[in-house]
């Protein structure tokens, strides 16, 4: 009868709550009104707890008790949704949204993957901090008003390059060089050519053509 007894009173289901005392590798010592209990966490509570916190409790003392939720917790705590191996988000039908007042962070110790057939981020400030950076598309456009750049090296290999410019302004301290295989110059008005030395050497002909010209 006493073995049957102590067997009820194990099975019997309990369901409490109380304040974690104490948490140990994963137990967590809850003290109420009436017990003191030694649960674990359910996978159903989301929530981390954390020692102070006022939580919820149910099973029994044959199987385990379990917190199902923390139901409150001191002023000024931060609150931590944790899980235990991979996690995913399904939303059928839907859309996911993620609103916060103050700031949203992700950080990852591992890749962070986006995939969609569509992007699109829109914000009034940004900063973008990148040690290696890889971009690969099919076109690229882009609008801005004024773009300024710090570049130690810059290797470009372009097919066709054109450009319509209004005003150019451009400061060489050392050696400006340009290989072509035809380079034709049109000016509308004043070609000037200004330095200390000048050299023109050519392997055939030098042709100048001009109404007047005047040497020296």
């Amino acid at each position: 009868m006493e073995n049957l007894a102590r067997r009820f009173q194990e099975d019997m289901a309990v369901q409490d709550l109380g304040i974690i005392t104490k948490v140990d590798n994963g137990i967590y010592t809850v003290e109420s009104h009436c017990a003191t209990y030694e649960t674990r966490r359910a996978v159903s509570c989301l929530i981390a707890p954390q020692q102070n916190d006022k939580v919820l409790l149910a099973g029994n003392f044959s199987e385990g008790l379990y917190i199902l939720s923390v139901l409150e917790r001191e002023a000024g705590q931060d609150q931590t949704v944790s899980f235990q191996g991979d996690v995913a988000f399904s939303v059928k039908n839907g859309r996911l949204t993620i609103n916060s007042e103050e700031g949203i962070r992700l950080t990852s110790a591992g890749n962070i993957n986006l995939a969609s057939p569509e992007l699109n981020v829109h914000s009034l400030k940004s900063e973008v901090h990148i040690h290696h950076l890889i971009f690969s598309g099919s076109f690229w456009a882009g609008k801005v008003e004024k773009i300024r750049m710090a570049v130690t090296v810059f290797d470009a290999f372009i097919e066709r390059l054109t450009q319509k410019i209004k005003r150019s302004y451009r400061t060489v301290e050392q050696i400006d060089r340009l290989r072509a295989g035809r380079l034709d110059y049109l000016v509308e008005k004043l070609l000037s050519l200004r330095g200390k030395y000048s050299m023109l050497t050519a392997k055939e002909d030098i042709k100048i053509d001009a109404e007047r010209i005047h040497m020296g």
